[in-house]
């Protein structure tokens, strides 16, 4: 199965690496506030048994280098010793 090119069909296409207090409040927002009606949100965690979502316009990622890959915009919300 090919990869989706999302740049044809969608504005941006974000990620937010790290799934945790505050990488839940950053996809909650920005869930909230509509980014997901024209753009795509990518995730991914360490422990990828967080990333459930039943929103088909968040994909979830076991690994960094996929969503980076897919991603224009990266947040990093990782603590400090995992980020290294």
């Amino acid at each position: 199965m090919g990869e989706i090119d999302y740049r044809e069909t969608y504005l941006m296409r974000f990620g937010v690496i790290g799934y945790g207090n505050i990488g839940q409040l950053i996809c909650k927002n920005l869930e909230s506030i509509g980014f997901l009606e024209d753009n795509v949100l990518n995730i991914s965690n360490k422990t990828s048994s967080k990333l459930k979502s039943p929103n088909p316009k968040i994909n979830t990622y076991d690994d960094n280098i996929g969503l980076v890959k897919n991603s224009d915009v990266i947040f990093i919300s990782v603590k400090s010793p995992d980020f290294i």
